[in-house]
């Protein structure tokens, strides 16, 4: 079964038709198209008449009924074959109601393998980006890295540090010193050595998105078996743990040209349609309660519920909320745009401060969004002070509004907002991929919609938001000297005291009109009822180590 056959179908009924709008239907070039349509005439499925001279239409005549047959086909499949054979099929142009039909049965085939093993099924709309450590700058996969890899040191939501692949710490001096755990396992059941972790590190130490944090610290060096050394400029004690604890500080080795973690889970599988965690048995803390995790994509309007192996259709489900981050409109005079005027940021500050209410009143948004007229920081109450401008500025050009798929909503919700107070916006499409690693010199948008996830820490996550580990805005923070100088204060300021230190900063960006509150952000994550010890950890999402699911008496007396 052919997806574009099946496209075409669905939007070019038989008479006559352009071929540049097949092309666009297809997304392939006009030469492209041809040669599919020569194919599928061939084989039965349509006669096609070229359009002969400039201007003249084409002809298409369908000669069978393509969605009735791939539906067969389709039904056939998901009898037949598994899960990740199937899924593929729910992306296909399907019409409404053959797409709520084969979507009940993909729901009920689902989960409904019964074996010995608890397994976690969530179905994920968008293949993870990355497992590397380094990489991981998005969100899903960061969350996915963190159940892969450890780190030396963990820390909470209150930022407390507790005891990770190191078990204890000093500071000596000019020297942090951290004491590895004995019998610390990779993936592949080789022993951690004080070796592998300063190898790791001098990557993450010498990466060009990390190099300005790790600055301070210019020697790593192992000077007795499971004893690491960190050789600083100065006394940086309280800068040390939260950059150890850090999701990009995750202990790894590279072997044969995979990346073997140490972490709770490690990857067996990652394919089109979904992507396998098992259990490691041999962790060195407790093992996982649960078996494997089984990530299925799905299509974007597929319910996601977190559900187990032994769900019943009718079993129950609750929703566990979380906090996961917030939205903020950036603007971009990274480059030369006609925000590098104050007054300018300011008019639009002043639209969004005026609208951001309705963020609340809209069906798309509701229980996602919510307007954020405080700060970034949640727990923050205080009232920014903004210039009033009464007059709409002078624009020399359009502002251009970078649009990636998941701002979209909000982003056209404020264009419209923007264009009704006399500010002309067009709107600049990009990919989550080309979002994720453009930087804002290069995009040449003067404002986009940025959505920050929250690590454990918050505190910490918005240190690293100003240090530049968000490589997508991070020139943001040094376009305002005086932004650029409280930055460079982290490494000489205890982590105690950062919070004062975020919201100074915190506050210049959004009195200056730099970055501008717009939203909270929380996830609502539906779960079955047999799943058990729910806590989110990581940028929003479920501590998978610390889920377990009960036991269906019936099914075990089954198994039996």
């Amino acid at each position: 079964m052919n997806p574009l056959l099946l496209r075409l179908y669905q939007k070019i009924k038989t008479g006559e038709c352009k071929q540049q709008q097949m092309s666009d239907v297809l997304s392939l070039s006009v030469k492209q198209t041809s040669r599919l349509l020569q194919k599928w005439q061939e084989e039965g499925w349509l006669r096609y008449i070229p359009g002969k001279g400039r201007g003249k239409n084409s002809y298409i005549e369908w000669l069978k009924p393509i969605e009735e047959l791939f539906l067969k086909k389709a039904i056939q499949s998901f009898q037949e074959n598994s899960i990740e054979e199937t899924a593929k099929l729910l992306t296909y142009d399907w019409s409404i109601s053959s797409k709520e039909r084969l979507t009940s049965l993909f729901q009920t085939k689902m989960g409904f393998i019964r074996d010995e093993n608890d397994r976690l099924i969530i179905p994920i709309r968008f293949r993870f980006v990355t497992f590397h450590p380094l990489e991981a700058v998005d969100c899903y996969s960061a969350n996915l890295v963190s159940s892969l890899y450890d780190r030396l040191v963990n820390v909470d939501e209150e930022g407390r540090f507790s005891s990770g692949v190191a078990h204890s710490w000093e500071c000596l001096d000019k020297r942090f010193r951290c004491y590895l755990r004995k019998g610390v396992r990779f993936h592949d059941g080789s022993l951690l050595m004080a070796s592998d972790v300063v190898t790791c590190l001098d990557k993450l130490r010498h990466h060009p998105q990390h190099a300005v944090i790790w600055e301070p610290i210019h020697q790593i060096s192992t000077p007795a078996p499971y004893v690491v050394d960190f050789e600083l400029n100065e006394s940086l004690a309280s800068y040390m743990l939260p950059l150890l604890s850090n999701t990009y500080a995750s202990i790894y080795k590279e072997y044969d040209g995979k990346i073997i973690g140490t972490g709770s889970f490690y990857l067996v599988e990652d394919t089109e349609t979904r992507t396998i965690l098992k259990a490691f048995d041999y962790y060195y803390k407790e093992r996982p309660l649960l078996d494997k995790i089984e990530f299925i994509r799905v299509p974007q309007d597929f319910k996601v519920v977190y559900h187990t192996s032994q769900t019943e259709k009718e079993d129950a489900t609750f929703q566990v909320k979380s906090d996961s981050g917030f939205g903020i409109v950036v603007m971009n005079f990274c480059h030369e745009s006609p925000l590098k005027n104050p007054n300018i940021r300011h008019y639009i500050h002043q639209i969004i401060a005026n609208s951001r209410h309705e963020i609340m009143e809209k069906d798309n948004f509701k229980e996602n969004f919510y307007p954020n007229a405080e700060g970034f920081q949640l727990g923050n109450r205080e009232a920014f002070h903004i210039p009033p401008i009464k007059d709409v500025p002078k624009l020399s050009r359009p502002l251009i509004m970078q649009v990636v798929n998941y701002t979209k909503d909000m982003s056209y919700w404020l264009k419209e907002k923007l264009e009704a107070a006399g500010i002309q916006i067009v709107i600049q499409h990009k990919t989550f991929d080309e979002a994720l690693y453009g930087n804002l010199q290069e995009i040449k948008a003067d404002l986009l919609i940025f959505g920050e996830v929250y690590e454990v820490n918050p505190q910490y996550s918005f240190f690293c938001l100003v240090k530049g580990l968000d490589y997508s805005i991070s020139q943001i923070f040094s376009v305002d000297p005086a932004i650029k100088e409280l930055s460079m204060k982290y490494k000489c300021t205890p982590i105690e005291h950062w919070k004062e230190l975020n919201h100074k900063i915190e506050k210049l960006l959004i009195e200056k009109s730099i970055l501008i509150p717009l939203y909270y952000s929380k996830r609502n994550i539906p779960f079955t009822s047999d799943l058990q010890n729910i806590s989110i950890k990581s940028f929003g999402y479920v501590d998978f180590a610390s889920l377990w699911m009960k036991p269906n008496m019936n099914m075990t007396s089954d198994l039996d």
